[in-house]
């Protein structure tokens, strides 16, 4: 893309084969009193035809010269670029790279500010005497919407994660379309609007100078970051050793098996001396192999009781948070333990009440005392004959137990048998 030479079919607009219409968009600009319409028109076109050039290439940085060249129709390019360069500098869209790299503005719209107060007070003129004509066409600029624009898609894929800045810019290049310079620029613009923290690989400020690469650390939607913390910094370390220590691991077995099948070899063509060699370098590439095994299982210990603690004071800090909720709440509705206490005894008296109402409605207030006594003694009177009753039944039945039943005997049983007496 970086090497394109025009502009791709899917970026030109529909009025590029009329003749009439891009002569008069490629032509100088008049002067804006002449015709405001067609100035602010003509001037809009090209500005999105930039943006939309820096967009499809996968970065935001361009010249004058190259828009020129990749914008040629027939083999005339447009004549009206340096002044549309000139107005979006002055207007902020777009800032020279050197300055982009150097001004690290806080916030985009303070980016733009800080823009529009330095170029103000240049006009046209004062644009072009800054620069000589060849010198502004080779100026390379950085166009401010694409460059927020593939910052913002950076921050989303990498949201709240610790990775290098190498790896940033191969995934990135990878996964969202963009060059290898148009992450680079994302990240730098991310860096300054404090969304990503950068950390050097290198033990000293000495080292970083002079390190190609960087740990990066992007926060997440909606806040900023400053700095890497120590403890992270640590885990991506580990993390990192354990990486490289698995593909130690990985070619240590592959040297012992390779090793292993040279000495069987050696022995089948009778070599000893050979195969006595390459047993010494595969019990070397096992020694060396189990060693590395104990330091891969000892930093996968340490990085899990890392990840075990971090765990566990987010689950404490959950608690607290809950805990602190539960009161606010409760503290919002007016309940206490007092409050609570003295409820349940006015429930539980008037409960009280509520049973002793009960009873007494559930009282016969029909029947007198006098009345009440009269049947007492009448229920008790009839008690006194069941009990009688009962005792002459028990008497009955005794005397029916002493009774003798008659039977005439057999003649088979009265054999060898006395009469028995009869009453």
């Amino acid at each position: 893309m970086e090497n394109q030479k025009t502009f791709p079919k899917e970026l030109l607009p529909s009025c590029w084969d009329d003749d009439t219409r891009m002569g008069v968009l490629f032509s100088p600009f008049r002067e804006r009193s002449v015709n405001k319409e067609n100035y602010d028109g003509k001037m809009l076109f090209w500005e999105e035809m930039i943006a939309k050039y820096c967009q499809w290439k996968g970065q935001a940085q361009v010249t004058v010269q190259e828009v020129e060249e990749a914008a040629r129709r027939n083999e005339k390019k447009p004549y009206c670029l340096e002044k549309v360069f000139e107005e979006m500098l002055t207007n902020g869209k777009i800032q020279k790279e050197s300055d982009f790299e150097v001004i690290p503005p806080r916030t985009w719209p303070e980016w733009g500010k800080n823009l529009m107060k330095k170029p103000v007070k240049w006009s046209g003129n004062k644009v072009q005497n800054w620069f000589s004509p060849q010198k502004f066409t080779r100026t390379v600029f950085i166009v401010t919407e694409v460059v927020e624009i593939h910052a913002d898609k950076v921050a989303k894929l990498f949201e709240n994660q610790i990775v290098s800045r190498s790896q940033v810019i191969n995934v990135a290049c990878k996964e969202l379309n963009l060059s290898a310079k148009g992450v680079s620029l994302a990240i730098h613009a991310l860096h300054c609007e404090q969304k990503v923290a950068m950390r050097s690989v290198g033990e000293n400020k000495e080292a970083a100078a002079s390190c190609d690469d960087f740990v990066l650390k992007f926060a997440s939607t909606g806040e900023r970051i400053q700095d890497i913390p120590d403890l992270d910094f640590s885990i991506y370390k580990l993390e990192m050793l354990e990486r490289t220590l698995t593909k130690i691991i990985d070619q240590l077995e592959e040297e012992a098996q390779k090793e292993g099948e040279k000495a069987r070899e050696h022995v089948k063509k009778s070599e000893k001396g050979l195969a006595l060699l390459s047993l010494k370098k595969k019990k070397r590439a096992l020694r060396n192999l189990e060693q590395r095994t104990n330091s891969i299982m000892n930093i996968q210990e340490m990085l899990e009781k890392i990840h075990n603690v971090k765990l566990d004071k987010q689950i404490m800090q959950a608690y607290q948070m809950g805990g602190k909720s539960l009161q606010d709440v409760l503290k919002e509705a007016g309940i206490t333990r007092e409050i609570v206490e003295d409820t349940l005894d006015e429930m539980r008296d008037t409960i009280g009440e509520s049973n002793m109402m009960q009873d007494a409605l559930a009282q016969d207030v029909v029947t007198s005392s006098a009345d009440a006594a009269e049947l007492e003694q009448e229920l008790e009177d009839l008690l006194k004959e069941d009990i009688v009753a009962k005792q002459d039944d028990d008497i009955i039945n005794r005397m029916e137990g002493l009774k003798v039943i008659r039977e005439t005997p057999s003649p088979e049983s009265s054999r060898g048998r006395e009469p028995s007496s009869q009453y």
